[in-house]
Formats: C-alpha cells, sequence, structure tokens
C-alpha cells in the first residue's frame, strides 16, 4: 500500500500545476 501515496502526490501535482 505504498503506491496510492505516489499517485496521490501525483494527482496534487498536477491539480497544483494546473
Amino acid at each position: 500500500m505504498g503506491r496510492s501515496s505516489v499517485t496521490f502526490a501525483l494527482f496534487l501535482l498536477i491539480a497544483v500545476g494546473e
């Protein structure tokens, strides 16, 4: 259960980048 954290971080990065 560590990949979910990476996916969440990526989503946050995209949301902030937009």
